[in-house]
């Protein structure tokens, strides 16, 4: 099966931080006399528009086997709040996403399944200026991270499987990250590999 979506968003009065006075009328056990304020920029604005394609085949052979393939690619632009410009990108959106799914069954006591995702490059959200736009550190490199999973029917009650995560030990980086501008992104775990074992009692 083959399914297109086509998508856009458009995010209005983005958010920008200032240096103010503390009023100490409305915060009377206020400390000190600055704050940090966030208001809406009405001239600043993210948008973002793309496509995604999925493709989809179920049991093909005597293996069983299923794949899937998501596709998506998008592009945007942002100005930026207090008068910084404009950036040609959206900012944690990678352009490209691929993630691939793949099982199969080769025996009817086996069964594989292999996933794969790759993400383009992508700008981090402590962008705020072109000084920052410029700045190589603040753009995380692209990336293909792949996860295995095996299992194996021992009889017809006992089912072992071992499951691999980061099976390539890829260093890579999630696309939100929390913290201000203390965690330029997200650090994902290297190669985790658990195992286990399901019994049914009949």
């Amino acid at each position: 099966s083959l399914e297109l979506i086509t998508f856009q968003n458009r995010i209005n009065g983005l958010m920008e931080s200032q240096i103010g006075s503390l009023d100490k009328t409305l915060y009377p056990l206020g400390v000190g006399n600055t704050v940090n304020r966030f208001i809406n920029d009405p001239n600043a604005f993210a948008l973002l528009r793309g496509i995604q394609a999925n493709f989809r085949v179920q049991n093909i052979s005597q293996s069983h086997i299923n794949s899937d393939i998501f596709i998506t690619y998008s592009n945007g632009k942002e100005e930026l709040p207090n008068k910084e410009g404009s950036i040609n990108t959206f900012r944690e959106q990678p352009n490209w996403m691929i993630q691939w799914n793949i099982s199969f069954e080769p025996s009817k006591k086996i069964y594989i399944h292999l996933r794969n995702s790759w993400m383009s490059s992508f700008y981090t959200k402590d962008v705020f200026t072109q000084t920052d736009f410029a700045n190589h550190k603040n753009k995380i490199n692209s990336f293909y991270v792949a996860h295995l999973t095996l299992g194996y029917n021992l009889n017809k009650n006992l089912y072992a499987n071992i499951r691999i995560n980061n099976l390539l030990n890829t260093e890579y980086a999630g696309i939100s990250a929390y913290g201000g501008g203390d965690l330029l992104y997200n650090p994902q775990p290297m190669r985790m590999i658990q195992i286990g074992a399901n019994f049914l009692f009949k």
